[in-house]
């Protein structure tokens, strides 16, 4: 599956976590990897390799040209492959590697099996190094997309989503909208995003990747040291930048007319700046679920007042700490 010849790199350091009962690889590239073997699934093994850095370092036109193209990256195939001769290689193997480019990060994520866990490896090694630049699968790409958005865009949930979001970001200087139109795309750039594509994925060193499940020792260490530490690498190391940007504050309302049916959806949101702790997020994920809870009750199975109902909390630490509680859910008449 691989085309280009691999010069394998070394481990230079093994640490072992006997709290945790994870083992971290040192590479020679200075990539890191660690895994920790479970027996929740016997033919399971999950994948995760990140990096700071993300479409934030990218300046605003650079974004707005890339964003909706990124996703027709992986649709060219790597190592001169097609998707299609890829796929028909890997029936009846499972394997699966997908890159991402995140706001703050980008990384792949993965999951295979004990027995084809070199697989998850050779696509992860092509992934970046030898990702194919294909400008008719991103046209194909493009045609699918809109095909889907044309069918998305007409439901009054989405219109919803689109007129709320767009309304929070509306100061937001990088915010594109939440789906490519005709103009859009007429400003979109392939190239462009294929080379921020390489860019990013251009120093493995920048990497830690973590593997949990039935993992074998000698295996992963056998293949991080070809496949991992083999990859390009620098001694720079990349930082999440936080660009500034914050949604509006205050006591605010937005309402959104679409459509016919008697029907309504509701979106509540609290959030803002504050300190991460570990502590924190827990207590405020656990508050999410408890609500939700007691919510049901109440207004679903008490009142007969919504179809359903969902709270959700969370916090984050990266590009800035800050914190979100959403509570969110549909009435059966057009005002709750």
């Amino acid at each position: 599956m691989l085309r280009n010849e691999i010069k394998p790199g070394t481990i230079v350091k093994k640490i072992k976590d006997d709290k945790i009962g994870a083992t971290t690889l040192v590479l020679s590239n200075g990539a890191k990897v660690t895994y920790k073997k479970t027996d929740f699934k016997n033919d399971e093994i999950i994948m995760e390799g990140i990096s700071f850095g993300g479409t934030n370092l990218y300046s605003n036109d650079e974004l707005k040209k890339t964003q909706f193209a990124n996703g027709a990256l992986t649709e060219a195939g790597f190592s001169g492959l097609k998707m299609n001769d890829i796929n028909k290689y890997m029936a009846g193997k499972i394997a699966n590697v997908t890159p991402y480019i995140g706001s703050t990060t980008e990384g792949l994520r993965g999951s295979t099996t004990p027995k084809d866990a070199e697989y998850l490896f050779q696509t992860l090694y092509a992934y970046f190094t030898d990702l194919n630049m294909d400008k008719d699968a991103y046209e194909g790409y493009k045609q699918k997309l809109d095909a889907s958005y044309k069918n998305l865009a007409s439901q009054p949930s989405f219109y919803f989503s689109q007129e709320f979001y767009g309304w929070l970001y509306k100061d937001n200087p990088r915010f594109n909208g939440l789906i490519p139109t005709e103009k859009t795309w007429e400003t979109t750039d392939y190239q462009l995003a294929y080379n921020k594509y390489k860019e990013r994925f251009a120093n493995a060193g920048d990497f830690e990747f973590y593997f949990v499940g039935n993992v074998d020792d000698k295996a992963m260490e056998d293949f991080s040291a070809k496949y991992i530490a083999s990859l390009p690498s620098t001694d720079k190391k990349e930082k999440a930048i936080d660009l500034g940007f914050r949604m509006p504050k205050g006591d605010l309302k937005k309402i959104v007319n679409k459509g016919t049916d008697p029907k309504s959806n509701v979106t509540i949101m609290y959030y803002g700046d504050t300190e991460y702790t570990p502590k924190e997020a827990f207590a405020m994920q656990a508050l999410g679920e408890v609500l939700t809870i007691k919510l049901i009750e109440e207004l679903r199975e008490n009142e007969s007042g919504v179809y359903g109902i969902s709270a959700r909390g969370s916090m984050n630490k990266v590009p800035n700490g800050s914190y979100s509680f959403n509570i969110s859910f549909p009435c059966r008449t057009r005002k709750c």
